[in-house]
């Protein structure tokens, strides 16, 4: 679980990075083709900033799992007659 976490940690601070990189204008994926040039980022940044939150949340919940701090995401429900 340990490894997990640092591989997600990693990973998220690349993310965060790629996000720095499109938001300074730095790094676009380029090719030409015949007399067309082509500049684009391998993602949006919408994309980049749902992966990043997804990302974020998953290292969230391995730092509760380490440490024993993780609350449960569950609910008793009473189902009534009304």
């Amino acid at each position: 679980m340990e490894a997990e976490l640092e591989d997600r940690e990693k990973t998220l601070q690349a993310y965060r990075d790629a996000e720095k990189a499109i938001l300074s204008g730095e790094r676009p994926y380029a090719y030409t083709i015949g007399p067309r040039n082509k500049t684009q980022y391998p993602l949006n940044l919408q994309q980049l900033r749902a992966a990043i939150k997804e990302l974020f949340d998953e290292v969230q919940t391995l730092e509760g799992m380490k440490t024993g701090c993780l609350m449960p995401r569950t609910r008793a429900v009473i189902p009534r007659d009304v």
